[in-house]
């Protein structure tokens, strides 16, 4: 993360394409650890882009994607809130491979079982990475 910070440092804010591109990697190192830090990182972003626009939405975005270390089925959930850098299908995606390449079966499953109630469309590709 340290080029990261060393280009927020410089005013350079990353985007959702740097995030998942960040979250490709945990992949490829098999560290869900990381994949929850990448997005701790994205909510923060979204915060921040909120209170730039208003203090109402940056309440709001508070209180969408929460992260933790445990297993949980509210981890990742779409934002409601309006902001430039949201998680995507393709965001969601990549986090439920870290899952499964983690061992992480069940917590890849809650994920996709939230992300369904939640409205967003689960597909083919979705469901592929879960096999």
């Amino acid at each position: 993360f340290k080029v990261l910070r060393e280009l927020q440092a410089e005013g350079l804010q990353p985007d959702i394409f740097t995030f998942n591109t960040m979250l490709s990697a945990c992949v490829a190192m098999g560290d869900e650890g990381a994949a929850a830090e990448i997005l701790a990182m994205m909510k923060r972003t979204s915060r921040d882009t909120n209170s730039r626009k208003s203090s109402t939405a940056a309440a709001t975005a508070n209180a969408s994607l929460p992260i933790s270390s445990s297993p949980t089925e509210d981890e990742g959930a779409p934002d409601k809130a309006s902001s430039e850098v949201k998680p995507d299908s393709l965001t969601y995606n990549i986090l439920i491979r870290v899952y499964v390449n983690a061992g992480q079966q069940q917590r890849a499953v809650s994920l996709v079982r939230y992300l369904s109630r939640s409205g967003l469309a689960i597909d083919r590709s979705i469901y592929n990475t879960l096999l």
